[in-house]
Parts: structure tokens; C-alpha cells; sequence
């Protein structure tokens, strides 16, 4: 990777400009950092969920295993799976 850097711009409305800053303050971290770092993690985001699973996506928001049930075995059990696909 290049050490080199580029520069951009960026248009915040006031009120998230606002929350930037007030959070730089309190981490006593520049606003560029804030920035780049949340910029990593949205596209790390992204491009990891172009092969993500159905069940990928419920295990990262959280969904899966969330609703109690008292059958555990409903992917696996032939009995719960007759008909399905007709």
C-alpha cells in the first residue's frame, strides 16, 4: 500500500458536524481520524456482504437466536421439513 494521501471534502449539515466535533473533543481525537476510521469500517461492512448469507446477516443484526422457540432442531429434523418446497 502507498503511503500516499488524498485529499477530500466532505459536506456535513450542522447538527452531525456538531456531534463530530463534540465527540473529537471528549476522545481528544482529530476530526480525520474519526472520519477514516469510520469510512474503514462502512466499506469492510459492505464489500463483506456480497458472498453474506441470510443467516450471516441475522447473526450481524443481531436476529439470530433472538426468539425463544422450544423446538431447536427445525433445519435438521425431517418431520418439521415434510412438504416444504412443494
Amino acid at each position: 500500500m502507498s503511503d500516499m494521501t488524498v485529499r477530500r471534502t466532505v459536506r456535513l449539515d450542522e447538527k452531525l458536524d456538531s456531534r463530530l466535533e463534540d465527540y473529537t473533543k471528549s476522545a481528544n481525537i482529530q476530526v480525520s481520524e474519526v472520519i477514516r476510521r469510520a469510512l474503514e469500517e462502512f466499506l469492510a461492512s459492505h464489500a463483506a456482504r456480497s458472498g453474506e448469507t441470510i443467516a450471516d446477516r441475522l447473526e450481524r443484526t443481531g436476529l439470530l437466536g433472538r426468539f425463544p422457540t422450544d423446538v431447536s432442531d427445525l433445519s435438521t429434523n425431517p418431520k418439521h421439513l415434510e412438504g416444504f418446497g412443494e
